[in-house]
């Protein structure tokens, strides 16, 4: 169970186990498909180590040159696909509302290309970047292995709608971003509030303001909570650790 948008259509076959990613596809694997809750197993997400390894400091000035990117700026990074679903208009109304000072210290780093082939999303986002007065807070990079921009990244913002059990988030928390992210599926398996990350309310604007307020003014605090994000997620969100849940439930399954 990926994600919370399987329907038990004539087309849906019933499986005898389902492995879900998050607390919220297990209740959606009951509640909507109806599967016996022993027959669940919980296994998230896991990405390889090697996001962790960070840029020497030659090859983190020349990724800012080959994307434009400030050098003497905080990076805000948004990765994910240009759509509604993923919130690009709360963070860019969330910034919008910081105080003139506070902008000034960051810039925003849109990264993901537009699914639909006559460009609408694009659009969609440039309209909301002019509406909003943001045309020099904003880089937008199509679709690209997000991995060394990540190093570039201080904060991650995933302001999505609906999710399953994001990898940019771990991917954020893995290259020692300061994560801050929706309330929505999967978080907090993944953060704990104030802990290892930040958590808001879906499409809650003025707290999304708030959040990023704090990190982008105390910067012992933004390292903490990517200090702490970090170690979580080698602990416990490795490709390794997710091969070896999901053998054991096809162990158990047999």
């Amino acid at each position: 169970m990926h994600v919370c948008d399987i329907y038990p259509k004539w087309n849906y076959k019933k499986a005898n186990a389902v492995i879900a990613i998050s607390e919220e596809t297990r209740q959606w694997a009951i509640n909507r498909l109806g599967h016996n809750c022993d027959t669940i197993y919980m296994v998230p997400h896991g990405i390889s180590e090697t996001y962790s390894k960070t840029l020497s400091n030659e090859e983190h000035i020349r990724y800012l040159n080959l994307y434009g990117l400030p050098h003497d700026k905080i990076l805000i990074g948004l990765v994910g696909s240009i759509e509604k679903r993923k919130g690009h208009d709360i963070l860019l109304e969330a910034f919008k509302t910081l105080p003139q000072d506070v902008k000034d210290r960051a810039h925003m780093v849109f990264v993901g290309g537009d699914k639909n082939k006559d460009g609408k999303n694009i659009s969609w986002l440039h309209g909301l970047i002019e509406k909003t007065h943001t045309e020099q807070y904003v880089t937008h990079i199509d679709y690209c292995d997000p991995k060394p921009l990540y190093q570039l990244f201080d904060i991650v913002v995933l302001p999505s709608r609906l999710e399953g059990f994001p990898l940019t988030a771990i991917e954020a928390m893995m290259s020692h971003c300061c994560v801050i992210r929706t309330n929505t599926e999967g978080a907090t398996w993944q953060i704990n509030h104030n802990i290892d990350g930040l958590l808001f309310e879906k499409d809650n604007i003025q707290e999304l303001s708030s959040l990023l307020y704090n990190v982008l003014s105390n910067e012992s605090l933004r390292l903490q909570l990517a200090d702490a994000g970090q170690k979580k997620a080698l602990n416990k969100f490795t490709a390794g650790r997710m091969a070896e849940d999901t053998y054991n439930v096809y162990k158990l399954i047999q």
